[in-house]
C-alpha cells in the first residue's frame, strides 16, 4: 500500500513520474539504494538513525508504536488479543540479517530482553523473506514485526500485538540517495 500510494503521488515539476516497482524485501532497500540498484525505497529508522546519513535522505511516513508477533494462523495463540513473548519460547525467532539492519536486529533483541526473554531461541538464517514467511506459515518459528507488516499479513499468518514496551522512536520512512 505504501509503495502504491507513493507511486501515485510522485510528481516532479508538475508531471507525474512513471515508476517501475521492483520486488525487493523492504529490509534490503537501504543496501540496494546505496548500491544504486533502486532510486527510492523504504526502511524502518530507529531513533532517527539512517543506515548511511552521509548519502541517504529520508522522509517519515508514519511512526511505529506497537510490536507484533507474526505466527502461523494455526498456532494456538493466533486468536489471542495480546501475546506475552515468553509464551513463544518454544518457537525459534526469525531475525533480520544483523549486517544489513543492525539497528532493527538490536531493537528486536532489546525489546524481547525488556519483556523477559533475554536469549530467544533463534531460527537458522534463511535466504529470502518469502522463505521465512513460508516457514512461519508452516509452524516453524515466528518473527517480531512493526505494524507495517501486521497491516497486510500474508496468507497463513496471524499478526498479534505483543506485550512489549517500545522505548525507541521507530519510524517507517521513504528513503532516497542524496544525489
Amino acid at each position: 500500500t505504501a509503495i502504491a500510494d507513493a507511486c501515485r503521488n510522485l510528481v516532479v515539476d508538475d508531471r507525474t513520474v512513471v515508476a517501475e516497482v521492483i520486488s525487493l524485501p523492504w529490509l534490503a532497500h537501504s543496501r540496494a539504494l546505496l548500491e544504486r540498484r533502486i532510486d527510492v525505497g523504504f526502511t524502518l529508522v530507529v531513533d532517527g538513525r539512517l543506515p548511511d546519513p552521509a548519502v541517504m535522505r529520508s522522509h517519515p511516513l508514519w511512526e511505529e508504536t506497537e510490536s507484533f508477533a507474526v505466527i502461523s494462523e494455526r498456532h494456538p495463540l493466533a486468536t489471542a488479543d495480546v501475546i506475552d513473548p515468553r509464551d513463544l519460547a518454544d518457537l525459534p525467532l526469525h531475525l533480520p540479517d544483523k549486517a544489513e539492519t543492525p539497528d532493527i536486529y538490536n531493537l528486536i533483541l532489546e525489546q524481547l530482553a525488556d519483556a523477559g526473554v533475554p536469549a530467544p531461541r533463534r531460527a537458522p538464517p534463511l535466504a529470502t523473506f518469502a522463505t521465512v514467511i513460508a516457514h512461519i506459515a508452516a509452524g516453524d518459528g515466528w518473527l517480531l514485526s512493526a505494524r507495517t507488516l501486521a497491516r497486510q499479513t500474508p496468507p497463513g499468518l496471524a499478526a498479534i500485538p505483543l506485550a512489549i514496551t517500545v522505548r525507541h522512536k521507530l519510524q517507517f520512512e521513504i528513503i532516497w540517495h542524496a544525489n
